[in-house]
């Protein structure tokens, strides 16, 4: 019996059945446009972040130094934001949905955005930077979530690495934008503005384009909106097909994950242990490359040779991501975490002791 002609069932019934119909889809046009959209809408929410690299670097000499505690504030603004905007808008998403949400939050960066540009001195930056830290911090695990209900597990993994590869292309576009504008200033404005100028455009257009994706059938059913849900499951369904898994990696990825539940709450401290590594994460994956720019100024370069820099380092990025997605199916999540962290640990001491502009 066809999807479209399945006779009414109860929710508990209903939901394993759109779980399946979800999990044993081809990649159809439709997911690569969702796909898509959200790596156009991280790629300005990345950028944003990827700024207070620049701005680091800018605030750090004159003719716009300005006092070290004062340049902290600014940096940090964006984090201070972000621990109250995401669990409130991961609130928002649970009632919601993760896609008006993700929307909500594109279209909440694009005036704080703006309004950074315009700001007329450190503490109107500061504000501005708080408020755009409320969006930009959800918008990376809400993504996630989004596309794990919407992608087949098959190939999940290296799907949603793709999208942040193709995302990750935002920083050295906006790092190398202020510095090929910096002797320029068109307009009469500096041109670490005209990098929040693009970032609120672009984050803008982004959120609107979310308007026309579908929201999660997994989410919809979990609401009680099951006719909503048959509608989006049909939409990805009825999309033209462009990559149809095989039978046999589709039964390897769907496991049931049920019997996992007792075993994680029988073990707090892997709990424990877990919450501790992502509480640490972000030392890593933000506030180094965050501070680059003014490590980099520190260690004598000037800002344009800064910004070089701190671009072509962003575009590691995109190559680990890159490389990632082609083996991250065919290894444990945790043995991946583990070398990417040994990894990331050896080049930051080396970073550390290193005087060339080479090294």
């Amino acid at each position: 019996m066809s999807a479209d002609c399945q006779p009414p069932v109860g929710d508990d019934v209903a939901v394993p059945i759109i779980a399946n119909r979800l999990d044993q889809s081809p990649i159809t046009r439709l997911h690569l446009i969702i796909l898509a959209a959200c790596a156009v809408g991280f790629a300005f929410d990345i950028l944003e972040i990827t700024l207070g690299s620049a701005l680091s670097a800018v605030f750090s000499v004159p003719p716009h130094k300005i006092e070290p505690h004062q340049l902290s504030w600014l940096l940090a603004a964006t984090y201070v934001g972000a621990i109250v905007g995401a669990p409130a808008l991961g609130w928002y998403a649970t009632r919601h949905g993760a896609k008006t949400t993700l929307m909500y939050s594109l279209l909440w960066l694009a005036p704080t955005s703006i309004g950074m540009a315009a700001s007329p001195g450190i503490h109107w930056m500061t504000a501005f930077r708080l408020l755009s830290g409320l969006a930009l911090g959800a918008y990376p695990p809400l993504m996630i979530a989004y596309l794990t209900e919407i992608l087949p597990p098959a190939r999940r993994g290296m799907l949603v690495l793709l999208v942040v590869a193709l995302a990750s292309l935002g920083p050295p576009f906006g790092i190398f934008l202020i510095r090929w504008l910096s002797p320029l200033q068109p307009a009469g404005l500096e041109a670490w503005r005209w990098g929040f100028i693009v970032g609120g455009i672009g984050a803008a257009g982004a959120g609107a384009a979310f308007r026309w994706l579908p929201e999660s059938p997994r989410w919809l059913f979990a609401t009680g909106k099951s006719a909503a849900a048959h509608m989006a499951s049909r939409a990805l369904e009825r999309s033209t097909v462009v990559w149809r898994l095989s039978a046999r990696s589709a039964a390897a990825e769907n496991v049931d994950a049920a019997p996992l539940i007792p075993r994680l709450e029988q073990r707090r401290t892997h709990l424990l242990l877990l919450s501790t590594l992502f509480f640490l994460s972000p030392w890593a994956t933000s506030a180094f490359p965050l501070l680059s720019g003014a490590v980099l100024v520190a260690k004598g370069f000037n800002v344009s040779d800064t910004l070089l820099y701190v671009g072509l380092a962003t575009l590691g990025t995109v190559l680990g991501t890159l490389l990632a997605a082609l083996i991250v199916d065919r290894f444990e999540r945790r043995s991946a975490i583990a070398l990417c962290a040994a990894m990331m640990g050896l080049m930051a001491i080396a970073f550390a002791a290193s005087t060339s502009s080479i090294w």
